[in-house]
């Protein structure tokens, strides 16, 4: 079954490749809308088979999420990209031969590894490597999953540098960056006057029950996964319920499944039954939350003015930046 909002979104991403090279668009929508497994979608679905078929790597994705520091740097996602290309310095340990005996295999892997390690490029040299391994495989697209993440930063590097950063990279490379995030994301969009001026924002909309249509929709998702999941009528015939606990949210429902199934599997059953799904419900504080940040996104990106409870969210970025230097 496909989500409409992911086919609108996809319309849109093929837009994007028909942009200007440094064009940055943004998707937003709240945690569980289906964001990555979106961002896995796109270059296949745009560009058809990968390197192998063609010669070319159309498009490249990576996350703004760095296990190594627990915080985004550049340097990092440069990596990441080359590592996706392949290229000798990250990523050695993709073309071993085949048919070896996996202990020879975990031996070459081992020291490739250390190889790679010990070679020691500066950031500006790993730029020039993404730049001219881009172009020479034609590269159109980059696309960054889990962008909300960037705000996860060193101390005193503002969020703009890197966004300018990834911009510029983005041009010389001759491709367009498509980021994917949640409600932070938001923030980033007026950070820079180029990006201001070129940027595009999209919206990732979860299942809403505001027309036939929409509730038949979400009523299809619920029979594919109970099918999937060999649940019976489980989830169709406490689609009301469900759709109350997960706002229509395709990550929300699966999340309280997986809870239900713990919950299943301590009782010393196999299958899941409904009240181990009602046992496994969030806080109500907590969908409190996830229904005032879909809602927010929601109404950010329509125009419509924005109205929450105090507090539903929490200070944003930039209110505890503003109580942090005395100007609330």
């Amino acid at each position: 079954m496909e989500h409409k909002s992911f086919s609108f979104v996809m319309k849109c991403c093929r837009e994007l490749d028909n942009s200007p090279a440094g064009t940055v668009a943004f998707v937003v929508g709240p945690s569980g809308a289906g964001k990555t497994e979106l961002s896995y979608l796109i270059g296949p679905q745009i560009y058809g088979g990968g390197r192998e078929e063609s010669g070319k790597q159309l498009w490249v994705r990576v996350s703004a999420e760095n296990p190594q520091a627990g915080f985004f740097t550049s340097k990092y996602l440069i990596g990441q990209i080359l590592e996706e290309f392949r290229d000798p310095f990250h990523g050695m340990t993709h073309s071993l031969p085949e048919g070896l005996p996996p202990e020879q295999v975990e031996r070459l892997r081992f020291a490739l590894t250390r190889i790679a390690k010990g070679i020691r490029a500066s950031e500006e040299d790993t730029r020039k490597a993404a730049i001219s391994i881009a172009r020479a495989l034609s590269c159109r697209m980059l696309i960054l999953d889990e962008a909300n993440l960037m705000v996860l930063t060193k101390k005193g590097r503002p969020i703009e540098v890197y966004l300018e950063s990834i911009r510029t990279l983005a041009k010389a490379m001759g491709v367009r960056v498509l980021m994917l995030g949640t409600l932070s994301l938001l923030d980033y969009v007026d950070y820079s006057a180029q990006i201001s001026r070129i940027g595009l924002i999209w919206h990732l909309d979860r299942m809403k029950d505001d027309s036939e249509e929409a509730m038949l929709e979400f009523l299809s998702f619920l029979d594919q996964v109970q099918s999937d999941l060999g649940l019976g009528d489980l989830l169709t015939g406490n689609a009301e319920a469900l759709y109350e606990a997960t706002y229509g949210i395709p990550g929300e429902l699966i999340s309280l499944l997986e809870r239900a199934r713990i919950k299943a599997a301590a009782d010393g059953r196999t299958d899941i039954e409904f009240r181990h799904v009602e046992d496994s419900l969030p806080l109500q504080v907590v969908r409190e939350r996830m229904r005032a940040e879909a809602d927010l996104i929601e109404n950010f990106v329509s125009g419509k003015p924005i109205s929450l409870p105090p507090g539903i969210l929490g200070l944003s970025r930039r209110d505890r930046s503003r109580k942090a230097r005395g100007r609330e």
